[in-house]
This record gives structure tokens, C-alpha cells and sequence, in this order.
């Protein structure tokens, strides 16, 4: 619902509903209450310097900061705007607030939150980057409903969450793990891809709903191929739960606790290239080292998409490996039980994020969290030939089915030599990196 009301100059203003996670109702001013005009000129003031030859703006609003942006621009600069919310294109349209704008202003309107986001991919892809200005309209950013379009009000708060304040330090030490870990001359993951074709698998994280799928994990061996978070193992030994393969990608020290006090001779380990040298080469049993798009070492045959957490990692050596149905356990995305992590107590939450539950609950979460949830539920939408399924208690994950551990047992009906084939594939290859 859009509400027509006038600022104190007599210009058309609007409030409007915003539908939140819950399905409740909060309202917004899309413009000033007291002076548009203003709001607009300062707005068109504080981004005018840094203006380039493309122009990318989430917001339209009632258009007049639009429109004193157009008074502005040269012939040479094109500004591109998006807007999710149709409601108020047309309250703006119905009232002639879009009618003077030049030929280089395009707008795009859509209420799918993902074609938003793919066609501002299209324009960053198509230009230079030293030629795109990227910025947006914050009272726009809140009439973005939290219900229907989570994703795209993720990405127009956190735009700039992905750049990193130590960026020299962390590339630095990036490459130093690569250049170490290459000289294990360890064999490439590659060798496993296809070898375990349409053989169930789960998906081990570390989300706190982990301790929830104990008993079940305790029953499985052999009915499905488990792949485990290294940051799990110990939590695992202690639970008598066995486990096929882990997997690490972090590249920070801290890494090295996670094998700390357990038996890693019989456990085969998969491993980024840039994960922490350190750990990796204390890791007694056999190691398998993978490479994603930033390889500049060897053939792009090895690249695997890793997606930035070590679960990513771990869903795409399993897609790798040809395993079909996929199965998450402990893949949160959100505090569960007031923590994130099965083997952490976080304390206090600090956070603004929400996200629904897959038990119809609002959880917390965090921009990381979310970030590297869109990344599992895009990676879901690239592969449809695979069933994925889901026990974990956190954010619901859009593309997977969400069961409990009852359930699940209808999907794991037969028995496979899990062991055997991972002995076969390491004795039979000899290939290095």
C-alpha cells in the first residue's frame, strides 16, 4: 500500500508498507516528509564528484533525485536504475514524476529480485570497471520487502561487504600457502571426479543443528559417501560417528586447531590450494589439493567453483564427484540455539539480519552467512539433475527439500563399498598435481 501525502511545499510525496519476514507491516517515507526538492539536490551533492561514464543506481523512489541527477549528467555518461518494487513505479508514473529525463537514463523495473541482480551483473560484465559508479538510495533500500526479495536488499546493504581491509595482508598469505602446499606434491582431487556417480552423500557443517543428526549419523556408514568439515572431526570421533573424507579451505593459522587431538591417518583430507600450510602439511593421511578460479599455476581442468567457506568447498567436490542425492546437515546459515557454530557459544547476538527457519521460525544471521547462503542456493539452481535434501534446523535454503532424520532413512535404501572405492581410486592414481 502506497499512501499519498505532501511535503510542506505542497510536492507530492508517499509512505508505504514494507512486508517483513514475519508477514508483519512496517512503514516507510519513500521521499522527505518536509522537502523533496532538498532531499534531492543533497542527495545529487553528495555523489556528483564521483559520477563516471556508467552509472549504476538501486532506487527510484518518486524520481527526484533522479531527476536533478539528469541535469547533471553530460551526453558521454548513461545512468542505469533499477527498482523492485512496481507499486511505486507506477504510484510515480500515475502522478508524471518520471516524465522529464533525458535519453541516458534507463530504467528497469522488476519485482523478481533475481533478475535485478543478473541484469546489474550484465551491465558490471559488459564495461569497465574503472568506468562504473555503483550507488544507491537508502530510503529505497527499505521499501525493499524483506519477505519476497531477501537477496536483493542482502546486496544493496552490503554492496561492499566483500572488500576486504587487508586485502595486501591476506593475498600475501595466500600465496605463501600455495607455494608450500604445491611443494607436497599432493595428488589433485580430480581423480575422484565421477567416481562416486549417483551415490548419496552428506554434506557435514559445522551450524550448531549438527548435534540434532547425531543418531542418525551413527547408522549411515556405508549408505551414503560422508564428507565432513575438518573443523567436525573431533566433534565426530568424540560422538562415535564415522566419516569418509574432510575438507579444509581457510587460510589462517587458527585452521591448525581443528586437528589438533585427532586421528587423521585413515581420513582422507581435500584441500584448497591457498588453505593454511601449515595445517595441511601436518595432516598425517592422504591429501588431495584443489584449485579454483584463481589459479594461475596449472591447467583450468583442476579449477573447482569454491564459493569462499569451507562447506562451499565441500558441495562442490560432491557435485564433482558425481554424487546425487546431496545432503545437508549442520549447514545453518543462522544462529541456531543463540550460536552459529556446533562447537561455539557466540553469547549475545549482534546482528540485524533475519532469515526464516526451515521449522517456520525467524533466525539471526550475519551478511557472511547470507552471502555464502545465495551461493549454495545458486550453485543448487546450476545443477537440477541433483536432489538436494536438507535436515538442518537453521535458514531455510531455497532448491532443497527439507526432511527430518526419520525420514531420510526412505532415500538411503542400499549399501556401497564407500572405502573400497577410495582405496581403489588412490592405489590406481599416480597422477601429481
Amino acid at each position: 500500500m502506497i499512501k499519498q501525502l505532501f511535503d510542506k511545499k505542497g510536492k507530492i510525496t508517499a509512505q508505504i508498507d514494507v512486508i517483513q519476514l514475519d508477514g508483519s507491516i512496517k512503514k516507510y517515507y519513500i521521499s522527505s516528509r518536509y522537502d523533496v526538492e532538498k532531499e534531492a539536490n543533497d542527495f545529487v551533492l553528495n555523489y556528483k564528484c564521483s559520477l563516471k561514464k556508467i552509472n549504476i543506481l538501486y532506487g527510484l523512489g518518486l524520481g527526484y533525485h533522479i531527476n536533478s541527477l539528469s541535469h547533471i549528467l553530460d551526453k558521454n555518461q548513461k545512468l542505469f536504475v533499477f527498482e523492485n518494487r512496481k507499486d511505486i513505479y507506477e504510484f510515480g508514473k500515475l502522478h508524471s514524476l518520471y516524465d522529464d529525463w533525458k535519453d541516458n537514463i534507463i530504467l528497469k523495473v522488476d519485482e523478481d529480485e533475481n533478475i535485478i541482480i543478473s541484469s546489474i551483473k550484465k551491465i558490471i560484465d559488459k564495461y569497465d570497471e574503472n568506468d562504473i559508479y555503483f550507488f544507491k538510495n537508502n530510503a529505497c533500500i527499505n521499501a525493499i520487502h524483506n519477505r519476497y526479495s531477501p537477496k536483493l536488499k542482502y546486496m544493496m546493504e552490503n554492496i561492499k561487504i566483500f572488500e576486504s581491509k587487508n586485502k595486501k595482508e591476506i593475498n600475501s598469505l595466500i600465496d605463501y600457502n600455495i607455494s608450500e602446499n604445491i611443494k607436497l606434491n599432493d595428488k589433485n582431487a580430480s581423480i575422484f571426479f565421477n567416481k562416486f556417480k549417483n551415490i548419496p552423500a552428506f554434506l557435514l557443517s559445522s551450524g550448531t543443528s549438527l548435534k540434532y543428526s547425531m543418531d542418525l549419523l551413527k547408522n549411515i556408514k556405508n549408505k551414503a559417501l560422508i564428507m565432513t568439515v575438518a573443523r567436525n572431526m573431533k566433534t565426530l570421533d568424540d560422538n562415535n560417528i564415522k566419516y569418509d573424507m574432510s575438507c579444509t579451505l581457510d587460510s589462517k593459522i587458527e585452521t591448525l586447531k581443528h586437528i589438533q587431538n585427532v586421528n587423521t591417518e585413515k581420513i582422507p583430507l581435500f584441500y584448497l590450494s591457498s588453505a593454511n600450510s601449515k595445517m595441511i602439511s601436518e595432516y598425517k593421511g592422504n591429501r588431495f589439493i584443489s584449485f579454483n578460479d584463481d589459479n594461475k599455476y596449472f591447467d583450468s581442468k583442476f579449477n573447482i567453483d569454491t564459493g569462499g567457506s569451507v562447506a562451499t568447498l565441500g558441495l562442490s567436490l560432491l557435485l564433482k564427484f558425481g554424487c546425487n542425492p546431496i545432503i545437508f546437515a549442520g549447514q545453518d546459515f543462522a544462529y541456531v540455539d543463540n550460536s552459529t557454530h556446533i562447537d561455539k557459544n557466540d553469547g549475545s547476538i549482534k546482528t540485524n539480519f533475519q532469515v526464516m527457519s526451515n521449522l517456520g521460525e525467524i533466525l539471526y544471521t550475519t551478511a557472511n552467512l547470507l552471502s555464502f547462503k545465495y551461493w549454495f542456493e545458486k550453485t543448487i539452481r546450476n545443477n537440477k539433475n541433483v536432489n538436494f535434501y536438507n535436515l538442518s534446523r537453521g535458514a531455510v535454503i531455497e532448491g532443497t527439500k527439507y526432511t527430518d532424520e526419520k525420514k531420510i532413512y526412505n532415500i538411503l535404501k542400499n549399501e556401497y563399498e564407500i572405502d573400497d572405492v577410495i582405496n581403489y581410486v588412490i592405489s590406481k592414481n599416480i597422477c601429481k598435481i
